[in-house]
């Protein structure tokens, strides 16, 4: 994220699709404990001070890549607890007129049962199809500055959560 770096941090990107992560199911867990995108992404959010989870709302509520993701993630049976405390925040962006505000709300149940140390990001960005060119990049200066001031605020409040 180009607003994170400018803000001074070390950003990896990681693409949830790229990882093959299947549908959380407790048989499946017994029988391969753990898949191996799950592996590698906790390798990363093991050496990472922070997260900042991108995400589109999908039937006002988190999309189910990232609630299978975090499903796997959180499961402590055959690995260490990796996520509580660690900070995390949370924007989105949508076509319609509500941004994401849905989905961080369906967020929060989520991250107080895991402990996240929860950055709130009140970043919203609607309409996006009108604010981001075909590459993703951002074209809207509103959205811009809104992104700025949230990759500023979260670089300085993973520096507190240290």
């Amino acid at each position: 994220m180009q607003f994170a770096k400018e803000a001074g941090a070390e950003v990896e990107e990681v693409d949830l699709k790229e990882l093959n992560i299947p549908l959380y199911d407790g048989d499946l867990e017994e029988k391969i404990q753990l898949p191996e995108g799950i592996k590698t992404l906790r390798e990363k959010i093991a050496q990472a001070d922070g997260i900042i989870i991108a995400s589109p709302e999908y039937n006002h509520s988190i999309s189910s890549v990232l609630k299978t993701t975090i499903d796997w993630l959180s499961r402590k049976k055959f690995a260490p607890d990796i996520l509580s405390g660690k900070p995390i925040t949370l924007f989105g962006a949508s076509d319609g007129a509500f941004g994401t505000v849905r989905a961080q709300i369906a967020f929060y149940p989520i991250a107080n049962t895991l402990n996240l140390a929860l950055m709130p990001s009140k970043v919203y960005i609607s309409n996006a199809d009108e604010k981001f060119d075909e590459k993703g990049n951002c074209t809207d200066e509103k959205t811009r500055e809104k992104l700025k001031e949230l990759s500023e605020n979260f670089v300085a409040f993973v520096k507190k959560n240290a």
